[in-house]
């Protein structure tokens, strides 16, 4: 069982033109993302996934079939929240616009594999991930908020 969050002491809350080293060093880490995005009824759809910060941009593979793809191509906004696994208090949130990334999607999905997995895992994983269909969305932020980490 996880040992409860300390609630700290000063809470941070910034909303950065761009984000400051200490949290790109955060984002490079393999860490899960809640991606969202607008279904058709206007409700969020999120799914948690594996993702790769780059220049400042969230990139995220996807098949063309899912629902993720489907919303993109209606509507193009979207948001994803990374929250630090041992501090709840500490997060990132950015909300922006999608666009198709021209990169191999199945090449990216390998790379995020070796990121996110161990060997044993990997190897597991290899058997049994779609590439067919794959594509690299971008999510380029126009807002972002952080909690957490120190002013600098």
């Amino acid at each position: 069982m996880r040992s409860r969050s300390l609630y700290p002491a000063s809470r941070l809350s910034l909303t950065p033109d761009a984000f400051p080293p200490v949290v790109e060093e955060f984002l490079r880490q393999p860490l899960a993302a809640t991606l969202s995005t607008v279904n058709p009824s206007g409700t969020p759809q999120q799914t948690v996934m594996w993702f790769k910060y780059e220049a400042g941009d969230f990139l995220f593979t996807t098949l063309t079939g899912r629902v993720k793809f489907r919303n993109y191509l209606r509507d193009p906004r979207g948001s994803v929240a990374i929250v630090d696994p041992d501090d709840m208090f500490r997060y990132v949130i950015a909300s922006g616009v999608f666009a198709v990334d021209d990169r191999d999607p199945v090449a990216f999905y390998r790379e995020l594999g070796r990121q996110y997995l161990d060997d044993e895992g990997l190897a597991r994983w290899a058997h049994t991930a779609v590439t067919e269909g794959r594509i690299v969305l971008r999510l380029t932020p126009t807002r972002r908020r952080i909690e957490g980490f120190p002013a600098e």
